[in-house]
């Protein structure tokens, strides 16, 4: 049973390293590059990125949550309306429908739009467990990952989160 968990979680990480190779945007690729080679500026450049992603949420959070209460409240209105308030039965239904699926778009812009620094090292954290679990180092990309640890410790003691 646990080799065949091993050679499942193998397989697994194999599949993630190809996706990093071949398919890592270009925020988490000037993300590692500036942590790694340019660690005399990484605190100013992480300073400035947090700042920068958590103003753009504060800018966009707030009429998002206003969007969605309000489709909310459209929604237990639709659904506690009897049969004479709200038409017909298939209208009902079809207008609840519609205000889920809004309301599902608007939860997805949401989680969107909260994005933040800490999303970008979780990401490296699982970057940096597939590279190293599979030990394959071709990409430029991937050859900065073993440099990682010793970066962010460095950020840790410096007093970055």
């Amino acid at each position: 049973y646990n080799e065949e968990k091993e050679i499942e979680k193998l397989q697994i990480r194999k599949q993630q390293l190809q996706l990093i190779e071949s398919n890592t945007s270009s925020l988490m690729t000037l993300f590692l590059t500036t942590l790694v080679r340019n660690q005399k500026h990484g605190n100013y450049f992480l300073s400035w990125l947090a700042y920068y992603l958590d103003e753009l949420s504060r800018k966009l959070l707030p009429d998002l949550h206003r969007g969605y209460r309000e489709l909310r409240l459209q929604l237990q209105i639709t659904e506690g309306m009897n049969d004479e308030e709200g038409g017909n039965i298939p209208q009902k239904e079809e207008k609840v429908c519609k205000l889920k699926i809004s309301l599902q778009e608007v939860n997805k812009e949401l989680i969107h739009a909260s994005f933040g620094l800490e999303h970008c090292f979780r990401e490296l954290g699982q970057m940096y467990e597939a590279i190293m679990y599979v030990a394959e180092r071709t990409n430029e990309l991937v050859q900065q990952i073993p440099h990682l640890p010793r970066v962010v410790a460095e950020l840790f003691i410096s007093g970055f989160p």
